[in-house]
């Protein structure tokens, strides 16, 4: 339990949050750490307008 606490820990720390802006160009889960200026404002990004149900053969996609 210690060994994920301090991963966790470590993940959401400003320098982990920022080398996956920066490598990968995610949008960061801690607060305080701009995202990628490439990208729009994850609060502006919405999901896609489809219904779920049409969604439901998740092998048939693979």
């Amino acid at each position: 339990p210690a060994d994920g606490t301090a991963f966790i820990e470590w993940l959401l720390s400003d320098a982990a949050q920022e080398w996956f802006v920066d490598t990968t160009t995610e949008y960061p889960l801690a607060q305080g750490i701009p995202g990628p200026g490439h990208v729009p404002p994850i609060e502006e990004v919405s999901g896609p307008d489809i219904p779920l149900a049409e969604i439901q053969d998740l092998p048939g996609t693979l």
